[in-house]
């Protein structure tokens, strides 16, 4: 053998050594790129920071639903208004839901049938105030409707429950207004909840009340208007103002449980069985579970001593903190939607709004005995200001906080009754849409801020 052919012998093992190391410090490479996302020059991220949860199946919007995600953060992917400007007022609309946006800002929203029955349904608005369309159905209800969810292909879902024919339906309308299906359900099934939900293959989720045994259906929709499956659940509850939220893989659905019962249930979507359920305790309204991107749950109930309490809760329903609310949160009235910014923070609004960080620990407080109590659910736009209404006596105002607790806009509204609603307001694209809809005795008011 020549030496030339002897060394080609020997290097043989040397060149499979240098792969093998190639490929182990290549996987050594990706996992710390998979653990810490941030790029070479950026510090890292801080344990509690929020990624953007990616929902192929909605509206690529900054508002495409109800609480602006299937997670019920109610946090915005851009910016809230900055002066507080009033760019349009109407008061000749009945809002009776809450708003969803699709990708080049038309606005969704159900109006109320009290005094025209023909006027009630669902209408597409410009940012301008004029109506590209509207889709009539009848609300009579003085309670919030189904909120408008808008799909990744441009189609609203809403529903429809007509308590004078007996009709209830789930309704599939396409962008320029037209009917694209509609699914009648049987009996007297009615959709009670104000947030409806969507997977992320587009699968529709909505809670049906049936009447006659007073019992709640999960129902599965598919993007045609066939329906998957349906599932009875005997503790949960649908009430107008609430939801269920879904986990960031898509798999589980988490529904506030009834008074007298459990808080939470955990619903898998795969097998369609309860994995676990929570507490013994009501959920304060609104009662939707808030999810971040971690996977933990966020639930506001009464503790063992009637206090209200925030718990934080791991996806297996255990507990991973809780955090006791001051005397001003027993009254549930009081409570309404909460929300967490991108670095993990929460807050939460009574007569007071306070800041709990992502272990639970107590940041800062702010008395609104100034204004009057919170009187609408709670929005964050995406530099973490916290924007919502309060209300004393006869007067509203409309205030943004900053995340350290700062009043950086206050905006009065001296002719709105301070009674506040529980529709979720919206935030897109530097703009603020509040949604008022009092009784039938006092002006409805649909106002953008810029």
């Amino acid at each position: 053998m020549t030496a030339k052919n002897l060394l080609f012998k020997n290097s043989r093992p040397l060149k499979h050594f240098i792969f093998s190391l190639s490929c182990v410090v290549f996987a050594v490479m990706l996992t710390s790129c998979e653990q810490n996302p941030t790029a070479p020059n950026e510090p890292p991220k801080p344990p509690g920071y929020q990624e953007d949860i990616y929902w192929p199946s909605l509206a690529d919007s900054p508002w495409p639903m109800y609480r602006a995600d299937p997670q019920n953060t109610g946090r915005s992917k851009s910016l809230g208004p900055i002066l507080g400007n009033i760019v349009l007022r109407t008061d000749t609309l009945w809002p009776a839901s809450g708003v969803a946006v699709n990708e080049v800002s038309t606005i969704y929203f159900v109006v109320h049938s009290w005094f025209e029955p023909e006027s009630g349904g669902l209408l597409a608005m410009n940012l301008n105030g004029t109506i590209k369309w509207h889709y009539p159905f009848l609300v009579t209800e003085q309670e919030p409707s189904c909120s408008p969810l808008v799909n990744s292909d441009g189609t609203i879902f809403i529903s429809s429950n007509d308590p004078i024919l007996g009709q209830n339906k789930f309704i599939a309308i396409n962008p320029d207004g037209t009917l694209k299906w509609e699914l009648n359900f049987e009996g007297p099934d009615e959709n009670v909840q104000t947030g409806i939900n969507i997977g992320i293959d587009g699968t529709l989720y909505v809670l049906l009340l049936t009447d006659v045994l007073h019992e709640y259906k999960l129902t599965a929709i598919d993007k045609s208007g066939m329906i998957k499956w349906q599932l009875i659940l005997d503790g949960v509850r649908g009430v107008p103002g609430d939801g269920m939220s879904m986990s960031t893989d898509g798999k589980t659905l988490y529904i506030p449980g009834k008074i007298d019962g459990k808080s939470i249930y955990a619903v898998d979507v795969e097998s369609q069985q309860v994995k676990w359920s929570f507490g013994n305790k009501r959920l304060y309204f609104d009662g939707t579970p808030l999810i971040d991107s971690q996977g933990n749950i966020y639930i506001i109930a009464e503790g063992d001593s009637s206090e209200g309490r925030l718990y934080s809760l791991s996806d297996d329903g255990s507990i991973r903190w809780s955090f006791v609310l001051d005397d001003n949160f027993h009254n549930a009235e009081s409570i309404n939607p909460f929300v967490m910014d991108k670095l993990g923070n929460l807050y939460v609004g009574g007569v007071t709004l306070t800041s709990i960080d992502f272990f639970g620990e107590f940041r800062w407080q702010i008395d609104m005995a100034e204004f009057g109590a919170i009187s609408s659910p709670i929005v964050i736009d995406v530099n973490g200001n916290i924007i919502f209404t309060v209300g004393s006596f006869n007067e509203t105002y409309l205030l943004k906080v900053n995340s350290e607790g700062e009043i950086i806009l206050s905006i009065p509204f001296a002719d709105l009754n301070y009674n506040g609603v529980n529709i979720s307001p919206a935030v897109f694209y530097n703009q603020y849409i509040y949604p008022y809809t009092p009784a039938p005795t006092h002006n409805p008011s649909f106002i953008i801020l810029k």
